[in-house]
């Protein structure tokens, strides 16, 4: 699995396009996985999405065991969840707003998804210390009484323009027979930047939209922890919700990513339920088998 991922630097897609990844050059060596001297400390340089660093900054901890200090270049967005469920847990962890110029006080770097490798993971010992990110208990949502479970729902991911990000994504009016289901309170987990990923009004007024009170991901994390469970197409919020510990309802699309291990029953303990698609592009059946499960738990007790 760790060696799988090291193929982003010959395979990356880009649309139709087969690209790979710019191999990061610093003036310190890259570290590989090899034996440091005691001292040594470790540059790791951000990639590709949030999802991915919220799913692999598990590792971050981990190389604290083969260096004195580790830091991390983090992006805005993720800063605060971090700060809050890493770095308070281990002072060694900083964070940097962007990569230093020159040697700085760092003597190796490593890519984040990288480290897996260096670490030497294999199926069997892929870390599952879950939960690995917290909500901040000082930033709450309140929600009116209800007794119906409160579910938070996602239907579009990033990067809509390219092929992959299209088709992990639902649109938005498809998704009246799930919104229907009695005995839900639907919460939105949706950032719609744009009109494609908001709902038609008549559905729009099914589910609790609070998202423009969420900042960042230290607000999404605050939000997802008063639900009961998120159902999500294949983005971020999956990959924070799993790493908190939620339950978490994948809708994958046809040949997802091979991360998620669906083939394997357990998922790596992530999942509560995937539904995925038969065929390229079949959302329908997808959405049928989510209905099917609510009608499932909205009948038995809470």
């Amino acid at each position: 699995m760790a060696f799988y991922s090291e193929h982003r630097w010959a395979s990356f897609q880009s649309g139709e396009r087969t690209l790979g990844l710019k191999t990061p050059v610093l003036p310190v060596p890259p570290w590989r996985g090899e034996s440091v001297p005691a001292g040594s400390t470790l540059l790791v340089l951000h990639e590709q999405d949030f999802g991915d660093a919220l799913q692999f900054c598990r590792y971050l901890p981990m190389a604290l065991d083969r260096f004195e200090r580790v830091a991390y270049v983090c992006p805005a967005p993720l800063r605060r969840l971090f700060e809050h469920s890493l770095c308070a847990r281990w002072p060694n962890l900083v964070l940097l707003e962007e990569t230093p110029a020159g040697r700085s006080a760092w003597t190796h770097y490593c890519a984040l998804m990288s480290l897996p490798m260096c670490l030497g993971t294999r199926l069997d010992t892929i870390p599952a210390p879950v939960p690995y990110l917290f909500a901040d208990p000082r930033r709450t949502f309140d929600w009116p009484a209800s007794a119906s479970p409160r579910i938070g729902l996602v239907w579009v991911g990033g990067h809509t323009g390219t092929t992959a990000g299209a088709r992990r994504s639902i649109a938005p009016e498809k998704l009246a027979a799930v919104l229907s289901c009695p005995g839900v309170q639907w919460i939105s987990l949706q950032k719609a930047e744009s009109d494609t990923k908001q709902l038609p009004p008549a559905l729009a007024e099914r589910i609790i939209d609070r998202m423009g009170e969420v900042s960042d991901f230290a607000d999404t994390a605050a939000l997802i922890s008063t639900l009961d469970f998120v159902i999500a197409v294949d983005t971020s919020v999956a990959h924070l919700a799993a790493a908190m510990g939620k339950r978490v309802w994948l809708l994958n699309r046809f040949a997802g990513c091979r991360r998620w291990l669906c083939e394997h029953d357990d998922t790596c303990g992530i999942l509560a339920f995937v539904s995925s698609q038969t065929a390229r592009g079949d959302w329908d059946s997808v959405l049928e088998n989510v209905r099917a499960e609510l009608r499932a738990i909205t009948r038995a007790p809470r």
